[in-house]
């Protein structure tokens, strides 16, 4: 069930407006009406990182391109995967100043579990093994990859009981996928244990941020 966290009228100018910085973690998605706009162009950009210490990355952005006012339209940016921090902004291509209403959606919570950053060198990294269940989540920055990197990501899971097999639940290859900024793999649904990994396997070695997440 999402949760409405913030809404407001703003004034949006050629110069970024800063419409919303809000410290939590969560799925997060963006609404602005663009019925006011005339001619003109609506973006909006939300940025995230994936801890304290990692560089804020374009997340999502959208660009509405002014509606008349016969021609009134929504502009969404999300979903917005960030593990403490959700940074909206807003600008207008040219003309005046004009006031958009504005809402941001909390999908869902996303609780720490554990982080840390990797020196990848070409092998199969395991980044962590939780030793309980619930509904996970992996955040990595993959802000950091170069043309010819290929990355890849696996989550991992056990079933019930002693010696139960592990499984791979979710996975994914990024290649050249520095403009994603924040990646997020899952959720993925285990009952034991969840183990993510990190590969790359292509490029030069790369020193990626990372965060497991619940999905609450």
């Amino acid at each position: 069930m999402s949760t409405i966290v913030a809404f407001d009228e703003t004034e949006v100018t050629t110069d970024p407006t800063r419409l919303l910085e809000f410290q939590d973690g969560g799925i997060w998605m963006a609404r602005a009406v663009g019925e006011p706009l005339g001619a003109q162009n609506l973006t909006l950009s939300a940025f995230s990182r994936v801890n304290q210490d990692s560089p804020l990355r374009l997340a999502a952005a959208a660009t509405i391109n002014g509606p008349t006012p016969n021609d009134p339209a929504t502009l969404e940016v999300g979903p917005v995967y960030s593990s403490e921090l959700l940074d909206l902004w807003a600008v207008l291509s040219t003309g005046t100043p004009v006031t958009i209403p504005w809402i941001v959606e909390q999908l869902a919570r996303l609780r720490t579990v554990q982080q840390g950053r990797l020196l990848a060198t070409g092998g199969v990294d395991s980044l962590v093994t939780v030793p309980y269940g619930g509904k996970f989540g992996l955040l990595v920055d993959v802000g950091v990859m170069e043309s010819g990197d290929n990355l890849e990501l696996r989550l991992k899971t056990a079933g019930a009981g002693p010696g139960s097999t592990v499984v791979v639940d979710k996975y994914a290859m990024l290649q050249d996928a520095q403009d994603q900024g924040i990646y997020f793999l899952g959720p993925c649904f285990a009952r034991t244990s969840f183990e993510p990994t990190l590969e790359q396997s292509a490029g030069d070695p790369r020193t990626y941020d990372w965060k497991v997440v619940l999905v609450e």
